[in-house]
Order: C-alpha cells, then structure tokens, then sequence
C-alpha cells in the first residue's frame, strides 16, 4: 500500500520551502493543490492564472467529466463482442478469455432474456425463453450453445407448447432462439 503524506493551511510560498517527498499530497491556504511524485513536486490544480501540470500517464485511475486528459489512455471495461441476429454458430469479433464475464442477450418470438456468464471460455450453457402466446399458450424455447475463444457454437435446441386444459405438450425440434448482443467484461462489475 502507497503512503500518502498529507499536508495543508500551508502559504503557496511555503510549499517552495518544503522539501519533495515523495506521496506528499499539500493543500494550500489559497486553494493550490500539489504533489509529490517520482522525485519532483507538480501543481495540479491553481487558482487564478496559476501554471500547473497534470499527474504523470498511469498515476490517475478516475476523472470527472467526459473528456479523457490530454496524455491519457482510455481503458474500455466492457467491449460490444456480437451484435445482430444469429441462431447459428457465429464468430465474435474478441477471444472470449479476455473477459472475466460476458452479457448474452437472446431472444425467440420477440421476446428478451438475458444470462451472465461467468469465466465463459469452455463453457457450455442454456438458454431459455418462456412467453404466453394467448391467454391459455404457453410456449418455452430452449437451447444449449458452447463458448470456446471466438467461437460461439449450438448444441442441442427444443421448443416446447402447452396449452390449459389440453394434456398434451407439443414439442419441436425447433432453433428459434437468436443471440442478438454478447458484451465482455475485463473486470468484475455488477450487471
């Protein structure tokens, strides 16, 4: 863990008479703000035309705002894998290895669900849609499909209705569940 050393109420004048100490972290009586790094002392926030710098590139994790600093790279959390309409085996644009969790939107008939993955690759997982055709249809949609790099692959699939009063369940052999969006995570998040 950094030691971070924090000094304020001090003068601007002041801090040129402190020596640099690196993590020292000094707030001025006039609202400056400064710090030590890497051997050498940079203002990083001043008042009135104050002359100041920003953090050394890797320094700063979090910003306001929605401008990236000048000199500082932008690192994309989550990244948009597949987005169309496929039933079938399909190709993402990214290896599934690096993502610590994958968002897999599908659907059937119109209607939208939705699993979190996690760890995906070499995983083989389900599928499953229910909605009411009508007020006594139930119809259940389900398929397994495989996560392996940037392959994305179908296994078994079944379609099943049901309708109240009626003992019978009809089945078919039917892939009509479609994977619309796959979005990888590269660190834990909460979806």
């Amino acid at each position: 863990m950094a030691k971070v050393n924090f000094k304020r109420r001090l003068t601007n004048e002041e801090v040129d008479e402190l020596p640099v100490e690196d993590g020292s972290l000094i707030i001025t009586k006039e609202g400056s703000l400064f710090i030590d790094y890497d051997e050498e002392r940079k203002q990083i926030q001043g008042g009135k035309g104050a002359d100041y710098d920003s953090l050394p590139v890797g320094s700063v994790i979090d910003f306001e705002g929605t401008e990236i600093p000048e000199g500082y790279e932008e690192v994309e959390n989550k990244k948009v894998l597949f987005n169309g309409k496929e039933n079938n085996s399909l190709i993402l644009n990214e290896d599934v290895n690096n993502y610590s969790k994958l968002l897999i939107i599908f659907c059937a008939n119109n209607v939208y669900n939705s699993i979190i993955v996690d760890n995906p690759d070499g995983k083989t997982i389900s599928l499953f849609t229910s909605y009411m055709v009508d007020a006594n249809t139930l119809k259940i949609s389900s398929k397994n499909i495989t996560l392996s790099g940037t392959t994305i692959s179908i296994g078994n699939y079944m379609e099943w209705n049901n309708t109240w009063g009626n003992s019978n369940i009809t089945s078919s052999k039917s892939n009509s569940i479609y994977i619309t969006k796959i979005i990888g995570y590269k660190q834990e998040v909460e979806i």
